[in-house]
């Protein structure tokens, strides 16, 4: 029963050391001001994507 609790316990460990997500409570460190502008581009495109996913979900049924 130990070892079956043993290694989740050591990921969630290490992925929390290597991620920085130890719920510190501080504050959070992204700023939306350096992120790249969502263009009508940006849009476009990803409307073209989901019409090329759903034609494709729609031949493979």
């Amino acid at each position: 029963m130990m070892k079956k609790l043993l290694f989740p316990f050591c990921f969630v460990a290490v992925f929390s050391i290597v991620t920085g997500c130890g719920g510190g409570g501080g504050p959070a460190e992204f700023d939306p001001s350096t992120a790249d502008p969502y263009t009508a581009e940006d849009e476009k495109a990803a409307e073209d994507y989901e019409a090329q996913r759903l034609k494709e979900m729609k031949e493979q049924s």
